[in-house]
């Protein structure tokens, strides 16, 4: 039986391990963010597999690492579900990108409502809103106080591609989050083993992974939707941010 997956929507979701495959099915390269530390300083999906060792067998905590049970869409589905995002919107200005870049970077968040403080109005709810909003955004609570939640990547590759391309995005996020939970999250090479393993045939999330090559079909979008920086500027501010302005749309 798979795990719960709100074991991952938790702040396991903030501050562990957040991976993607890159460009969606459009290569077999893979990639990993951690919400917490380099990487995840502002949700940034960075490239790169290591090689499959046994490294990622074990995490030395007695945990399975990476978990081999099957998950599913249908999983995934019925725990945590996704929508599609909204059309984008020009209601964020670059100060308010760049506030929500500070805040990851500082790396002091404990709920997912801290990642958007100083965020306000209308491009705050853009950002961020509840999972009964009709349509989901780059960061979306499941409570009232942002103690659980995800971080959708799934959004800006969902506008940018398909809907359909965004939620196998997000669900091979969440897939891989479950499969290497139990991984020594603070040793990267333990980490992007594990992640080799769940995407190889045979693995967690190998499903998953095969319906994002069969659902994306844009070859730039990981470079569009590398970081949930990306994303939001994308969705929230109608442009890419480069450090001091929003350039242009996509």
């Amino acid at each position: 039986m798979v795990k719960k997956l709100f074991a991952v929507a938790s702040l396991t979701a903030l501050t562990g391990l957040v991976v993607s495959v890159a460009a969606a099915g459009c290569s077999s390269s893979s990639s990993s963010g951690d919400t917490s530390t380099d990487a995840g300083d502002s949700g940034k999906k960075e490239t790169g597999v290591v090689p499959d060792t046994d490294s990622g067998d074990t995490d030395g905590g007695g945990g399975t690492c990476p978990s081999t049970d099957p998950i599913t869409s249908a999983d995934i589905d019925s725990q945590i579900g996704w929508k599609p995002p909204a059309a984008i919107q020009n209601v964020c200005n670059a100060a308010d990108i760049q506030k929500l870049n500070d805040n990851f970077q500082a790396g002091t968040a404990k709920t997912f409502n801290d990642l958007v403080a100083g965020i306000t109005g209308t491009c705050h709810d853009c950002i961020i809103g509840p999972k009964e909003n009709a349509n989901w955004g780059p960061i979306v609570t499941f409570d009232a106080q942002g103690q659980t939640g995800i971080v959708n990547f799934g959004a800006c590759f969902g506008i940018y591609d398909s809907p359909a391309c965004g939620k196998a995005n997000e669900y091979l996020e969440l897939c891989l989050n479950v499969a290497c939970q139990d991984c020594d999250q603070t040793n990267d090479t333990v980490v992007q083993a594990c992640i080799s393993k769940a995407i190889k045939s045979g693995g967690a999330c190998y499903g998953i992974l095969g319906e994002t090559q069969s659902s994306c079909t844009k070859q730039d979008a990981q470079d569009k939707c590398g970081s949930i920086i990306d994303g939001a500027s994308i969705l929230c501010a109608g442009g890419v941010y480069d450090g001091g302005t929003i350039d242009g749309g996509m």
